[in-house]
């Protein structure tokens, strides 16, 4: 099959026609079935980014001096900042309209950029007040670059 965790191939459009990322990409599309395929442009990997992201949240939960989580945290920010889907969901018995957040997995690397600024600005004006934003981005830089292995 592809490779990848996804079953992903790599494609790239030439102006006229669609052609295989490598001699690998190619033996998986002869491999395939006849199929459907859904093509999104690569906009770069946002691993980064994402362990940096986790890593200031928990750096938050940790220091706060009220409980809080993670999820409280993140779920916070999106709503206040507007960070939403284009779901919405009506329960048709209470009249309850629901509107869902963004997942950070489909932030592409200016998107995570302005979250990861807004996380910053929330959590050392309203978490953990007074928090220096300079050491906690130092900190979470330097955790972050250690990339874990399962």
């Amino acid at each position: 099959m592809a490779r990848g965790r996804n079953q992903q191939i790599v494609a790239r459009w030439d102006g006229e026609r669609l052609t295989y990322g490598a001699p690998i990409d190619l033996q998986a599309l002869r491999r395939m079935e006849p199929c459907l395929f859904l093509l999104k442009p690569y906009r770069g990997s946002t691993e980064k980014q994402l362990r940096f992201l986790n890593v200031v949240v928990a750096e938050a939960v940790e220091n706060a001096p009220e409980p809080t989580s993670r999820e409280k945290i993140l779920h916070t920010i999106k709503r206040r900042f507007g960070w939403f889907t284009d779901d919405t969901f009506v329960n048709t018995e209470t009249g309850e309209v629901t509107v869902e957040v963004r997942s950070t997995a489909d932030m592409d690397r200016e998107e995570l950029k302005l979250f990861i600024d807004q996380v910053l600005t929330f959590i050392t004006e309203e978490v953990c007040p007074g928090m220096d934003v300079g050491l906690l981005r130092k900190e979470a830089e330097a955790q972050s670059a250690e990339r874990r292995r399962p």
